[in-house]
Order: C-alpha cells, then sequence, then structure tokens
C-alpha cells in the first residue's frame, strides 16, 4: 500500500513538473530587447562547445524566418554566420533560439570536457601519442559511459523545453 501511495505521488509531481518546465521559456517571450544589447543577451561570444548546439531563427516583420548556427551583428544589420546572408536592422522581428544538436555530441561531452581540461582546445591530438593514449582512452570511455545515464537524459529535456523568444525593440 506504501509503495503504491509514493508512485502516485511521484506521477502527481512529474506531472505538474513537466507543463511548468516547458512553459518556462514561454513566459520570458515577452521580453524585448534593444539592439546593441542583441549579442550580449544571446551570449554569442561565449563559447558552447566546439559544435554548435543553439540553432538560432531570426523571423522578420515580413514572416520569413533565416536560421543559421551563428549571427554576427552590426549597427545596420544581422549576418547569418554560416549562411552568409544578411537582414537589415528594421527588418528584424525577433530571434528565437533553439537547442539544436546530435545525441551522439551529447554522448561524448564528458570526455571532450576531461580531454580539454588536460590538453586545451585541440585536445584529441592526445590520442595520437601512443603512451598517453594507453591511459586516456580507457579513461574516457569509462567516464562517457559513467555518465551517459545522466548526460543522454539531460540533453533530451533541453531539446524538448520550447524556443527561446527575443523581441527585438524598435
Amino acid at each position: 500500500m506504501n509503495t503504491n501511495t509514493r508512485r502516485l505521488t511521484s506521477r502527481i509531481a512529474a506531472g505538474l513538473l513537466v507543463p511548468a518546465m516547458l512553459s518556462v521559456s514561454t513566459a520570458q517571450a515577452a521580453e524585448a530587447v534593444p539592439w546593441d544589447e542583441l549579442p550580449k543577451k544571446l551570449e554569442l561570444n561565449r563559447i558552447h562547445g566546439k559544435r554548435p548546439n543553439r540553432q538560432y531563427h531570426v523571423v522578420t516583420t515580413d514572416g520569413k524566418t533565416y536560421a543559421d548556427y551563428g549571427l554576427v551583428f552590426s549597427p545596420t544589420d544581422v549576418k547569418l554566420m554560416y549562411a552568409g546572408s544578411s537582414i537589415p536592422r528594421e527588418q528584424v522581428k525577433e530571434i528565437r533560439i533553439s537547442r539544436h544538436g546530435r545525441f551522439w555530441d551529447a554522448f561524448f561531452v564528458p570526455a571532450d570536457a576531461l580531454l580539454t581540461r588536460i590538453g586545451g582546445e585541440d585536445a584529441f591530438v592526445l590520442l595520437l601519442i601512443p603512451p598517453i593514449s594507453l591511459v586516456m582512452v580507457p579513461l574516457s570511455v569509462g567516464l562517457t559511459a559513467a555518465a551517459a545515464p545522466i548526460v543522454l537524459p539531460t540533453e533530451g529535456i533541453k531539446r524538448l523545453l520550447p524556443d527561446n523568444v527575443i523581441q527585438v525593440a524598435p
């Protein structure tokens, strides 16, 4: 009887918590940010990993949406980093940020963090050196396997969250 009560309690808590988590991003949607503060608000200068894990959707006043993994702001326009096209400042209505990455990349986050702390940005070069690789390969594989039950569900939840919407102030 006690076990059924615990299961019921956990189901009720999950039923209340999941919709609350999914609505957190939409509660921030009414926020209007001036053009000059957009790069700081979007944290464009902060490195989020070697591969981009955030996709930016620029929505224009006529309803078109342009998607890219990086944005470059100037006083007159915003340029999509990888696509190369630019959108004039007057036409930008809002910017949506979504997490868009592969689970394969998320799986190797713990080992990548370990190797980056030891060897810097080009840490995978360490694996090419035989004496170091004898120690580092089993260590990074073990760390990845141990962290997988935590990292993969976390990355899955991040991808379920709705887009973060930032409106551009006129």
